[in-house]
């Protein structure tokens, strides 16, 4: 899969059905999903700079220094040398229905397997993977945090009682022009609009550290079926799409795009979002909103969870466990208490 995947990422094996993915040492083209240090220091980084850019304050430069600092003296303590389990490549991550009861059996063989590598679950979130926590936690992994993600349940009915919610539907029910297509009537000539698409809105707009798909992964994607594919065309082009990943009833869409170049009035991301909302509702599954756009997604119902790394290193030497531990005290002390009060 690393052909098809993100430039820079390792080589993905596979046991027990889950995706397995060594972490990157040297990324020529770093990305998150493959790298510890990214998704702990350098998006962390960016963020800060983000956030404090233009502002008089001692945090301004003192917050990025003391990242690049720990973010060398992590990478010498080999922070890096991970074995992602269930990573296939994707910011949300779902899992298969399987007997939990098999995790202790998969974690034996994982640390024979990989006896220097710390093993990381990811995307194990405190609603719908709370069966997988509990039985990691009982086997000795440490929960470090990897994001906030907004969840919807349609049973719930949350959505119902939002304002914003019906102007979507008023909004799209108004207009003739835009239309959805199932992804079936792309063509491979199509495949770079819609990398376009995606890498206008997350790599370029959002952060280069968000993975950078290539062609071939796309047309995988849409050949073997693993997403199902909904594109937002106007008088025959594309102007935005959602790939559907369902599994275990859960739904997430781990890959969107649309022309951000348009009007915003037009409401482009609010038809996406839209789509999505209305393909669990008609399901019956439970959303993974993902990360970001936090408010957006509450006017629209999204309760907040917390999304977890959950990471062994108890076979490993301290100077390795070291780092871990270390992010497991952020994660509980500093981290999660400030999602909590500032709402993220």
């Amino acid at each position: 899969m690393s052909k098809l995947g993100p430039r820079g990422a390792a080589t993905t094996t596979s046991s027990n059905g889950f995706p397995l993915l060594l972490g990157n040492r040297h990324p020529q083209d770093p990305t998150y999903l493959s790298s510890p240090l990214v998704q702990y220091f350098d998006l962390a980084r960016e963020e800060i700079e983000i956030e404090l850019k233009g502002k008089q304050s001692w945090r301004a430069w003192v917050a990025p220094s003391v990242l690049s600092l720990m973010r060398r003296l992590f990478e010498a303590l080999s922070f890096e040398r991970v074995v992602f389990v269930n990573n296939w490549l994707l910011s949300t991550n779902l899992y298969p229905v399987f007997e939990t009861s098999l995790l202790s059996e998969a974690l034996t063989k994982l640390v024979k397997a990989f006896p220097h590598h710390a093993i990381v679950f990811r995307s194990v979130n405190t609603q719908t993977e709370a069966d997988i926590l509990q039985v990691l936690l009982s086997l000795g992994f440490k929960a470090v945090i990897s994001r906030p993600v907004l969840m919807l349940n349609p049973q719930e009915g949350q959505h119902r009682k939002k304002r914003m919610f019906k102007m979507d539907e008023k909004l799209w029910a108004r207009q003739n022009e835009y239309y959805w297509e199932p992804g079936q009537k792309v063509k491979p000539a199509e495949i770079p609009r819609i990398l376009d698409l995606y890498e206008a809105l997350y790599r370029h707009k959002y952060s280069a550290y968000n993975p950078a798909y290539r062609g071939e992964m796309v047309a995988t994607w849409l050949r073997s079926g693993i997403m199902e594919f909904q594109i937002l065309r106007r008088e025959g082009e594309i102007y935005g799409f959602t790939a559907f990943w369902k599994r275990k009833g859960i739904l997430t869409t781990p890959f969107i795009g649309y022309d951000a170049t348009r009007p915003q009035q037009e409401g482009l991301y609010r038809f996406v979002n839209l789509r999505l909302m209305q393909e669990a509702i008609q399901q019956n599954l439970w959303l993974n909103m993902s990360s970001g756009a936090a408010h957006f997604k509450r006017l629209r119902g999204g309760q907040p969870c917390l999304e977890y790394n959950m990471v062994y290193t108890k076979h490993l030497p301290l100077h390795q466990r070291l780092p871990w531990e270390l992010y497991s005290q952020i994660s509980e002390k500093i981290a999660i208490p400030a999602i909590q009060k500032y709402n993220l």
